[in-house]
């Protein structure tokens, strides 16, 4: 059983929590299982 992921490697993602809440990034790896 699997979900679609809508974000992959290089994308720009922003943070909603923690300690960096609010800081942007870019996707470096996505984990599956």
């Amino acid at each position: 059983m699997g979900s679609k992921l809508y974000i992959k490697k290089g994308d720009i993602v922003k943070l909603l929590a923690g300690d960096s809440k609010g800081q942007q990034g870019k996707v470096l790896k996505v984990l599956t299982d």
